[in-house]
């Protein structure tokens, strides 16, 4: 088998995260389905957040996103236990 990050290299060099990033995020680009997203988003489940987010910026829909449910956003989304908290209108603006 292949080590998935050889000697020498630069993935290599790098430490050992002792810890899961809060959340990921998935921005689907054109042509992407939510289905099609779900193998990406089950091997970012895999590194451990306990927050997945998808948006869409052509029909402007975010979702909360994990391994059993997918959660349509209204107006806002956050990381449990965090003070991170994403106002959507506000991000929406921004692409206007």
């Amino acid at each position: 088998m292949e080590h998935p990050c050889p000697p020498g290299t630069a993935a290599a060099r790098q430490p050992n995260p002792r810890s899961h990033p809060l959340v990921c995020i998935q921005i689907l680009s054109e042509g992407d389905t939510l289905n099609s997203t779900r193998p990406r988003l089950i091997d970012y489940s895999n590194f451990g957040p306990k927050t997945l987010w998808i948006f869409n910026p052509e029909t402007r829909q975010a979702y909360a996103w994990t391994p059993t449910s997918l959660e349509p956003a209204s107006d806002t989304l956050s990381v449990p236990g965090t003070p991170i908290t994403l106002h959507l209108p506000t991000l929406y603006a921004m692409l206007d």
